[in-house]
């Protein structure tokens, strides 16, 4: 059984990651600690050890210091020049409070950290660890040998002794105990707060049948499954485009869906677009009929939030939390080993008018709406933060 936790007071929380605003580009779970920042100020006193640049750039921030504590928001941030910079950092960082890392398998942002912990080099209050789906079967799919090497090491170092885990959703739950082997008591449930919130149906533009202008937005990997999208589109109208917005981490991955695009044989049927800044996710998402994203695997999934926050269907695998869609009007969730499903919801998506589109995103954002309603759990952060469990000196 997953912990529930009680109200209480949460403690100084240090936030070890490689990037955070300005940047954008790391995705979810930037968003992930963004919110966290502007729903929990009054009870976390927050502060963030990250580089100086965003994701994939070699150039550092305009106009910010590096290598001292600024205020960001609410809560302060430092810079740093490198990681080796930052992990120096880390040891006066993390005294006297709890060390929040985002990755189970980062080498230098979760790893190293977790070592240095469990020999006493760094003397955090408390360490918690969110794998961000890194445990769900579809992520450990990719690159398998190196996960496993690292689990098996994980494992013979005895580096999640003591250590809490977030989960941001039930299944995460499950992933974390039965691949890490950690028992579930050591596991809280403290769900993503977007920043976003769902406002009122903005005005819609004519949805005409046989036409279905869609977006994808998230990084270009090959755990997103764009190809398979890209390749389903070969059996459908002429109408039916995509528009493809996220910065590619795998260039080798970009460049095959490059050419699965261009084998469509109509140039202006797919267009990679290229990454797209926070503030202006709202109003591009607006202009389209449905969101796609068949992803291998998803935790929680920021940009399917903001999908429909904003009234927009979303067509996803059965691989995330958002569940039962079809259902609840409000897009699909779909099986990847069935090999029609997805061409035949784009299909039926495409045939469909503007009235009966309404009605889905009109149901997109009645999820949007209940989902923020359900994850503000101030009780939640205290017992994930908070005072200590009886298995975090073991």
């Amino acid at each position: 059984m997953t912990l529930r936790a009680e109200p209480g007071a949460c403690p100084a929380l240090l936030v070890f990651m490689p990037h955070f605003a300005p940047g954008f580009k790391i995705g979810g779970p930037l968003q992930s600690i963004l919110g966290l920042i502007a729903f929990h100020s009054e009870n976390l006193s927050i502060r963030v050890l990250t580089l100086n640049r965003d994701y994939t750039d070699r150039q550092a921030y305009p106009d910010i210091p590096t290598g001292r504590w600024l205020a960001v928001s609410t809560a302060q941030v430092r810079y740093c020049a490198s990681a080796w910079q930052a992990l120096r950092a880390l040891r006066g960082a993390c005294q006297g409070r709890t060390l929040y890392l985002q990755s189970s398998f980062s080498p230098g942002w979760s790893l190293l950290p977790l070592l240095l912990a469990r020999l006493r080099l760094i003397r955090p209050r408390h360490i918690v660890v969110a794998p961000r789906g890194e445990l769900s079967a579809g992520a450990l799919a990719l690159r398998p040998a190196k996960k496993r090497l690292a689990l098996a090491a994980m494992r013979l170092l005895a580096l999640h002794r003591g250590v809490r885990f977030q989960a941001t959703c039930e299944e995460e739950v499950d992933e974390i105990a039965s691949r890490l082997h950690v028992a579930r008591d050591r596991i809280m449930l403290l769900r993503n707060l977007p920043m976003s919130r769902p406002d009122a149906m903005h005005s819609m533009h004519e949805k005409v049948p046989g036409v279905l202008r869609m977006v994808f937005l998230s990084r270009v990997s090959p755990k997103k499954n764009l190809h398979r999208l890209i390749q389903d589109m070969a059996q459908l109208p002429a109408g039916v485009t995509l528009d493809v917005y996220g910065p590619a981490d795998d260039q080798p991955y970009l460049a095959q869906c490059q050419a699965l695009a261009a084998a469509l044989g109509q140039p202006e049927r797919v267009r990679f677009v290229g990454a797209v800044a926070p503030a202006r996710v709202g109003a591009t998402l607006q202009g389209y009929d449905v969101f796609a994203l068949p992803t291998m695997g998803e935790n929680f999934g920021h940009a399917i939030y903001e999908a429909l926050a904003n009234g927009l269907p979303v067509i996803l695998s059965d691989r995330t939390p958002w569940r039962n869609l079809r259902d609840r009007m409000a897009g699909e969730d779909l099986d990847l080993e069935a090999p029609d499903a997805l061409r035949a919801a784009l299909q039926r998506f495409a045939d469909m008018d503007t009235r009966t589109i309404l009605r889905y995103r009109q149901g997109a954002q009645a999820i949007a709406r209940q989902y923020i309603e359900q994850a503000v759990d101030a009780g939640a952060c205290a017992r994930l933060f908070g005072p200590g469990h009886p298995g975090d000196e073991a």
